[in-house]
């Protein structure tokens, strides 16, 4: 005699499968505290998660009730972004002197990548730091607001405009609490302080016409670091290799004059 596997699923199909269903969760002790004996809030967040496609476990364990917005928890988003299949890179780093954290992302099928950053000097501003929250994990804290502002630019789609939780938890009345400025539009990777100087220095050290021509070729590579670049950086890099070629150019025309050369090279 076999025995059968039986599978179900807690995804209802109905409106009245979800009532009983939201009624049934509402009532378990192993839910958060906004959706205990509260069916309206249990199944408003089934919902949010079928928008976002979140089955309803999922939902009920990534979604909070938060000044009476519904938003993802900050690895929740993380998580739904990389399910989505467009998150192409994706770092994280904190600089402890300036007790900032950023967050970059690079979608798939787009170059620009965007970054964003927010650290103690911005949560000061918005009147944060002080919070028990900050006091008690301040680069965590940093950390997923750096990833909200990221992710929200950059993956709008996926998370069809849902809050995120640590971000909306500092929201505590929008009439009398700072909070910080819109987010710089996205840079390139270009833009960062002297992006190009290794690049520059080799192309200006060159020794000779075939380093240089060598070193060129895989700076101008078909999708390669040149084409991220501005116009002034390429400009700039352009002028390095045609002011090394003619001092090249230059030195041999002395040394064949001077009859220390067959013509072809030193």
């Amino acid at each position: 005699m076999t025995q059968e596997l039986v599978q179900f699923s807690f995804q209802p199909k109905t409106l009245e499968e979800a009532m009983k269903f939201a009624e049934l969760v509402a009532k378990s002790d192993l839910v958060p505290k906004d959706y205990k004996g509260n069916a309206g809030n249990v199944l408003i967040a089934i919902q949010w998660g079928q928008e976002v496609g979140l089955k309803p476990l999922q939902a009920l364990q990534n979604i909070a009730v938060i000044n009476g917005r519904p938003c993802l928890w900050g690895d929740a988003v993380l998580a739904m972004v990389r399910g989505s299949g467009l998150l192409e890179d994706f770092r994280e780093d904190f600089h402890e002197p300036s007790m900032t954290a950023t967050c970059a992302v690079r979608r798939k099928d787009q170059p620009t990548p965007i970054s964003r950053s927010f650290g103690k000097a911005d949560a000061e501003k918005a009147g944060l730091w002080s919070k028990d929250n900050y006091k008690n994990y301040p680069k965590r804290m940093l950390q997923m607001r750096a990833r909200a502002f990221a992710m929200r630019d950059g993956f709008a789609d996926v998370l069809k405009g849902i809050a995120v939780a640590e971000e909306q938890q500092d929201v505590i009345d929008v009439e009398v609490t700072a909070l910080p400025a819109p987010p710089e539009p996205p840079k390139r990777l270009s833009d960062r302080l002297d992006p190009i100087g290794e690049w520059e220095k080799s192309l200006s050290e060159s020794a000779d016409l075939e380093t240089l021509q060598a070193n060129w070729t895989r700076l101008t590579v078909k999708d390669g670091f040149y084409h991220t670049l501005n116009q002034e950086q390429q400009a700039r890099l352009i002028a390095a290799k045609n002011q090394r070629k003619q001092t090249i150019e230059a030195a041999g025309a002395k040394l064949k004059d001077a009859g220390l050369t067959d013509g072809e090279g030193t």
